[in-house]
């Protein structure tokens, strides 16, 4: 999977630790195939503050997803998260 921006943080439930991730339908592409036929593997993506040169918050797991919502469930690693998390962030991997 080529790095680069793959979706937004929409949400963030602090208490926790965990986050929504708005994905793009290319990077859902790019992980599931184009008719998102193969399994969810598992895969750490990288949240990092808007901006071209967006310092990097955290790491996230990808927990699930829902393709029809392009949605994303992700736990937040604690031990690497470094600003916290917040709607807006951007995804990347």
């Amino acid at each position: 999977m080529p790095p680069g921006d793959k979706g937004t943080v929409a949400s963030v439930d602090k208490e926790w630790k965990f986050c929504v991730l708005s994905l793009s339908e290319k990077f859902l592409t790019e992980m599931l195939g184009d008719q998102y036929q193969f399994n969810m593997p598992t895969i750490h993506l990288l949240i990092r503050k808007p901006g071209e040169n967006g310092k990097f918050a955290a790491k996230v797991r990808l927990m699930q997803v829902d393709v029809n919502k392009r949605l994303g469930v992700a736990n937040i690693m604690t031990d690497w998260q470094q600003l916290p998390v917040e709607p807006g962030d951007t995804v990347y991997y």
